[in-house]
């Protein structure tokens, strides 16, 4: 049998995809494709199903949708900011244990007392043959309690306890402060299939933890492969949007965060966009051109939006006619093919660096966590980076500075690097699928 390739005998093999947030989200939504693209590649004869903290956000229905066990515990309140359903945490919880016992003991799960979509929720995990947890940044302490913490590892390992095999697509995992967050991660991770983590601080991360499974990859990041959209389609974006590409360089791109408000602290917030508006005007007073803000992330939940930042910069701004403010919510296609035609880029989403380095742009990154450290310290680019509790005006100008005079360098050490990247993440997939032949090759054998 072909270990890169795996075509079960009879009926469709059926994966579940886990952890997955929201297509408003374009990094996200990129890499969900990406590991659907990974899956399918290595199992043909597969059906996907992808459980989602916002089901309602994948509008294309390129895959099937469920809801996470995460969407029916919080929701987004009328002004914008999420709340937990302490209510809904408890049914969630005792629903799915029953179901959990009743399928082990039954070969069938028992629901009781939920909707039919929450049924579903917890029926695609027992009708599975295997399990696969999204890219992405999840597992990390945040919050007073760190409920989002628990609930995640609690997503993967139900996978564990309903006897699937679970496996960990690349993703960014730390940091991890608290004791409690090091057992559930230890726990989960060394009961994994495979575990790959998509920067070495991640790696080194699990390991403190205590995670001891010898089947841990460092793959780079997915987004690194995925397929922009054509030029000629970024071209007619940025003509609508009023900028000529030919007569007014140099194109700044720009992607900023409301981490501030996300962590409670204003005071930073108001440091981080202080800065970017030093900065931007010191570029449009030297270099001229244009700056473009790009909404990565759109959302109902107004603390991760990126509109409301980009807004209250422009505004201080003046409107100056030199700075385009991109409102619409675009695909994350789209979006790499448009970063593609900027000059330089300053991002603080790490995905709008990776789509923006991925299309050989240079890129100064404003890092909210040690992800984005971590996968430009793999590109040999650390020197790039600036920790957002310590952007100031001076030296984001000094680094754009330095940038613009060492940008046809990086261009051209960044694609050697590139190329380098989508040759690992080919491996994704062919990973997973020889482990898993494995598992069925034994399997077949003990029931002879």
């Amino acid at each position: 049998m072909c270990t890169t390739c795996y075509s079960p005998r009879g009926s469709k093999i059926k994966i579940l995809i886990v952890n997955v947030h929201s297509a408003q989200n374009r990094g996200d939504h990129a890499l969900i494709k990406m590991a659907i693209k990974s899956l399918q590649k290595v199992f043909p004869q597969s059906s996907v199903i992808v459980a989602a903290n916002d089901p309602d956000s994948f509008t294309t229905r390129e895959e099937v949708i469920v809801s996470s066990f995460i969407h029916w515990m919080h929701k987004v309140s009328a002004n914008g900011h999420m709340r937990w359903q302490y209510s809904a945490i408890v049914k969630m919880f005792l629903a799915s244990i029953w179901a959990l016992i009743s399928y082990r003991l039954l070969g069938r799960p028992c629901f009781i007392g939920l909707q039919q979509a929450q049924r579903d929720t917890l029926r695609v995990y027992f009708d599975s043959d295997l399990v696969v947890s999204a890219p992405g940044n999840f597992l990390y302490s945040s919050g007073k309690f760190g409920l989002t913490f628990i609930l995640v590892a609690y997503t993967m390992a139900y996978a564990i306890l309903a006897g699937k095999p679970l496996y960990l697509l690349p993703q960014s995992i730390g940091p991890i402060r608290r004791e409690r967050d090091r057992k559930l991660v230890r726990w989960v991770l060394n009961r994994a299939r495979i575990v790959m983590v998509r920067e070495p601080i991640s790696l080194e991360e699990i390991r403190r933890a205590g995670v001891t499974n010898p089947r841990c990859y460092l793959i780079p990041d997915l987004a690194f492969a995925f397929q922009s959209a054509s030029q000629e389609e970024a071209i007619r974006y940025l003509r609508a949007w009023g900028v000529d590409i030919e007569i007014e360089r140099p194109l700044l791109g720009v992607t900023v965060i409301n981490w501030g408000s996300r962590t409670g602290d204003e005071a930073l917030q108001s440091r981080y966009e202080e800065s970017l508006i030093a900065a931007i005007r010191y570029y449009l007073t030297n270099f001229g051109g244009k700056v473009l803000f790009f909404p990565q992330v759109c959302s109902k939940a107004l603390v991760n939006d990126d509109r409301l930042p980009a807004r209250r910069i422009v505004e201080r701004l003046g409107e100056d006619p030199r700075v385009v403010l991109v409102e619409e919510s675009l695909s994350p296609e789209t979006l790499k093919a448009i970063y593609g035609l900027m000059d330089i880029f300053v991002g603080t989403r790490m995905h709008s660096n990776i789509f923006a380095l991925s299309n050989g742009v240079p890129v100064i990154a404003i890092a909210y966590l040690h992800k984005t450290r971590g996968i430009m310290q793999m590109l040999g680019l650390d020197r790039w980076v600036i920790n957002i509790q310590e952007v100031t005006p001076e030296v984001l100008i000094t680094k754009i500075v330095d940038l613009w005079r060492e940008r046809e360098w990086m261009i051209c050490y960044v694609q050697a690097k590139i190329a380098q990247f989508k040759e690992e993440i080919n491996m994704v997939g062919q990973y997973i699928a020889s482990d898993f032949v494995s598992l069925v090759n034994f399997s077949d054998e003990s029931n002879n």
